[in-house]
Parts: C-alpha cells; structure tokens; sequence
C-alpha cells in the first residue's frame, strides 16, 4: 500500500498536532453490530465457510 496516489487538492498543509485512539467497550460493541450468531461452533474456519442451521 505504499504506492497510493491521492490527487492534488489545494487545501493548505498543516502540521497534525494531536491524534487520539480508542477502544470500544464490549457494550459498544455488542450495540453496534450487525449480526448475531447464535452457534459460534457453526463458523468453521474462516468467516465464509459455514455450516448450514447456524
């Protein structure tokens, strides 16, 4: 990915004075997905690969 290309933009360049991460707790995440899975023994392998019924 070292090879990526933006176009030009005009916008000023500025010097980044602060960056903050964070962690989501297990509530947040849990409020936040799409999917439930029922029988986590059906996933077998990758993600894509499931068993029927699951």
């Amino acid at each position: 990915m070292a090879n990526v290309f933006f176009p030009y933009s005009k916008a000023p360049l500025r010097t980044i004075k602060e960056i903050q991460f964070g962690l989501f707790s297990p509530e947040e995440i849990k409020r936040m997905s799409v999917a439930h899975v029922e029988y986590p023994e059906t996933m077998v392998g990758t993600p894509y690969a499931r068993q029927t019924d699951g």
